[in-house]
Order: structure tokens, then C-alpha cells, then sequence
């Protein structure tokens, strides 16, 4: 018995032993299987959710963590990497050291692409299918030093009456918020990632 379906039947009795009954399966080689997206292969069924390291440098650039953090993604066999929440403006970070990609800096996301591929090619599987998660961070935005930075569309009805509001942005700029998701699209495009998820929810910029 090969360890993934011994550590599948420990589960199992687990929860068991908890009185929690689950509908599972010992067999587990549907996670082998192939798939097909946007015309790109994906050698199997396991995929890495987005999770904030916040151990980004400065300008948004991945460190020598974050670099170790994806490779052990895909040293692990994951056939899909979906990459942290990854600013698109300097002004929308949740914290001075989110992932950023820019002008500036998109060619050392290139540079972690190519050695992601180069991982999982060696280890005889199709290049890990990758996602890049687009954000303005509004409301919970901070500055350099981790002060708040707010930034918000308009006033919640509990702010109306308040002294402590966010900075409402124009219409203009909110058009600029627009571009700076597109822009960050295709440097992540030209960087090799293969599909962006746009981040609205929780409150951020674009969930308004």
C-alpha cells in the first residue's frame, strides 16, 4: 500500500472515531488525471490555493522565501499554482511587503516562471498551470510604515456621520484603478503566467 492511501484510510478512520461520516473513496487516482484548460494541459487535479506570505520585497518583487515557497509548490506535484494576492498599484497594498507586479519589476516574476517550469518539466510533468490573483486592497490599504491607508468609492452609511473616513477616490481615478488591473494582466501575461484572477471580495476596492 503506497503512503498517499494509507494517509486517505487515516483520515477515514479519523473521522470515524469522531462520529463524522463523510462520503470518501480509497481511491485516489482521480488526482492523476489530466485536464485541459484554455488549451494548456494540466497533468493532474491538484492545485495550490492563493495564500498571503507577505514576504515580498519593497517594490512587490518575490524574495528568495517567496521563491522557495513556489518551488516547494511545485516540488510537491501540484499540476496548478494559484499565486497570492498580488497588488496592482503601490497605493492598494494590504501591507508594505504584498506581492506587486509592476513595470519595474515583472521580469523577476518572468525569472520565477521559468524555474517553476523548469521544476516541474524535470520531474516529467507538463509545466505547472499558473494564476496570478490582481487586487487593490481599498479599505485595508497601508502605507510603507503599516499605517491604514483607506481608499474607498464612497461612504458606508456608518462612515456618514463620522470623522474617520477613507479617502474616497473620483472617477478618474477609479477609471485609473481599471488600468492598473489591466496593465498588471499582461505583464503577468508577458511573465508566462497562464490566467489572472481578479480579487473582489472582502471588502476590497472593486467589491464596491
Amino acid at each position: 500500500m503506497n503512503t498517499k492511501c494509507q494517509n486517505n484510510i487515516d483520515l477515514i478512520n479519523k473521522l470515524k472515531e469522531q462520529g463524522l461520516i463523510l462520503p470518501s473513496s480509497e481511491d485516489i487516482n482521480i488526482y492523476n488525471k489530466s485536464l485541459t484548460l484554455y488549451g494548456k494541459k494540466i497533468s493532474n487535479r491538484i492545485g495550490i490555493q492563493p495564500l498571503e506570505g507577505f514576504d515580498s520585497d519593497l517594490d512587490g518583487s518575490p524574495t528568495d522565501m517567496v521563491r522557495r515557497r513556489y518551488l516547494r509548490f511545485v516540488n510537491g506535484g501540484a499540476g496548478l499554482v494559484w499565486f497570492e494576492a498580488c497588488a496592482v498599484s503601490n497605493n492598494g497594498k494590504s501591507n508594505p511587503h504584498q506581492m506587486s507586479i509592476t513595470a519595474n519589476n515583472w521580469s523577476k516574476f518572468k525569472e520565477l516562471i521559468q524555474l517553476m517550469d523548469d521544476t516541474s518539466i524535470a520531474s516529467n510533468q507538463a509545466p505547472t498551470f499558473k494564476v496570478l490573483q490582481l487586487t487593490h486592497s481599498g479599505r485595508v490599504s497601508k502605507d510603507s510604515n503599516w499605517n491604514p491607508m483607506p481608499i474607498a468609492i464612497r461612504k458606508s452609511k456608518e462612515e456618514l456621520n463620522s470623522e474617520n473616513v477613507p479617502y474616497i477616490i473620483s472617477d478618474e481615478q477609479i477609471k485609473q484603478v481599471v488600468n492598473d488591473h489591466i496593465e498588471a494582466a499582461k505583464l503577468a501575461a508577458n511573465a508566462g503566467f497562464d490566467a489572472g484572477d481578479i480579487k473582489v471580495c472582502h471588502g476590497y476596492l472593486l467589491s464596491e
